[in-house]
């Protein structure tokens, strides 16, 4: 999760754990209410 985070943020894991926690929970928040994307190599997607 930290790595996708600094990937996300453009930032250090040192900086990214400066953050307050409010931060993390409003990504988990974020993460309830979107989709799920389907895996391409399960098959699937609206082109079946």
């Amino acid at each position: 999760m930290t790595l996708g985070l600094c990937r996300q943020f453009h930032c250090l894991p040192s900086a990214l754990e400066d953050e307050d926690v409010s931060v993390l929970r409003l990504l988990a928040i974020e993460r309830l209410g979107t989709p799920d994307e389907p895996d391409p190599d399960q098959g699937g997607g609206e082109y079946e």
